[in-house]
């Protein structure tokens, strides 16, 4: 079912914005972290690709011009702009009869995006065990202390939030300006993945346990060490998605 913006509409047929605490809301938060810093198309395009990786829209939530238009307070030219380079990126999707919705991942692309991963994190950590700094080594160090910490609470929210960190610092220590692009790129499309790993029948402990040896690695400026952990570490991760999404799928479902 394809779902819209959340909003009240008075007498006079114009649509509102719905109360604060709703999806409008958290839409207008990142609207407002960006306007005024970029061109306009540009801070839409950058709200509505946020709103999507951060699970704010849902695949099959409608992007309706005139309505994100009125959300923003733009005119419909650059909302037009944006969706159309969402479409282009493939977060988005035009629907005969129905318009712009936000586009599913399927499963044949989650996997390979696992199959991208893993060589990519495998250079990320090589490179960081030749290059990283001190202080990187203590960033990678400090947010695997917290995971840990997070694990043994069973926090998932947390796992999920350093998890993220932690990559992101893994690909940061490789100081590879291009290898930190590609990262961040795969990353996006990870978190677009509604079911989590972490969650995964202990899964966290053994995160947790695989992050130890990537970041041992590094700390001992081992480069064969440190990409063979990465590596290891996200066939496992590409493992427990499969698995992941053979429990989720229905009996008649060729695809997530």
């Amino acid at each position: 079912m394809m779902r819209g913006i959340e909003s009240s509409t008075p007498s006079n047929g114009v649509e509102m914005a719905a109360p604060r605490g709703t999806k409008v809301t958290k839409l207008q938060d990142l609207w407002e972290s960006y306007v005024g810093s970029s061109a306009t198309a540009d801070a839409v395009y950058a709200t509505l690709r946020d709103a999507i990786i951060d699970g704010h829209f849902q695949p099959g939530d409608r992007l309706n011009e005139q309505q994100l238009a009125a959300q923003f307070g733009v005119s419909r030219t650059p909302v037009r702009e944006a969706l159309h380079r969402l479409e282009t990126e493939e977060f988005a999707i035009r629907i005969p009869r129905s318009g712009m919705v936000v586009r599913a991942v399927s499963k044949s692309e989650v996997l390979e995006v696992y199959a991208v991963r893993v060589d990519l994190d495998g250079i990320a950590a090589r490179t960081a065990a030749q290059r990283a700094s001190p202080g990187d080594r203590a960033e990678l160090r400090s947010i695997q202390m917290q995971m840990a910490a997070a694990a043994e609470r069973g926090d998932i929210r947390a796992m999920l939030r350093l998890n993220l960190q932690f990559h992101g610092a893994l690909y940061t220590a490789a100081h590879n300006g291009m290898l930190l692009r590609f990262g961040r790129q795969l990353q996006d499309w990870i978190s677009r993945f509604r079911e989590t790993n972490a969650a995964h029948h202990g899964r966290s402990l053994e995160v947790v346990a695989e992050h130890e040896r990537i970041v041992s690695a590094i700390e001992a400026g081992d480069p064969r060490a440190a990409e063979e952990a990465a590596r290891e570490h996200m066939e496992r991760a590409c493992q427990v998605r499969t698995a992941t999404l053979a429990e989720n799928a229905a009996p008649d479902q060729a695809d997530w």
